[in-house]
């Protein structure tokens, strides 16, 4: 994945006070994928941190996902935070 956005805040946003991230995954097969996270933090600069984290873990993960033609990627809630070592 790449992203040459100079926004801070691109694929992230806040829905009613919780940051969520959504991006698109393009498959070798040409196929893609949309994905939408719950950040599950109402601070901008975890949200940030946890987007980056998922954005790189994103291509190293993405074709072990199991997914059938035409289902889109599940929603997933990133909740465990020392994972990524934000607190």
């Amino acid at each position: 994945m790449k992203n040459q956005n100079l926004n801070p805040n691109h694929n992230i946003w806040n829905n009613n006070g919780t940051y969520w991230c959504h991006y698109t995954v393009h498959n070798a097969d040409y196929t893609k994928q949309r994905v939408r996270v719950s950040l599950g933090t109402k601070d901008v600069e975890i949200a940030r941190a946890l987007r980056d984290f998922i954005m790189d873990a994103t291509p190293k993960i993405a074709s072990a996902i199991p997914r059938v033609r035409g289902q889109a990627m599940p929603d997933v809630n990133v909740s465990d935070r020392s994972m990524v070592g934000v607190h």
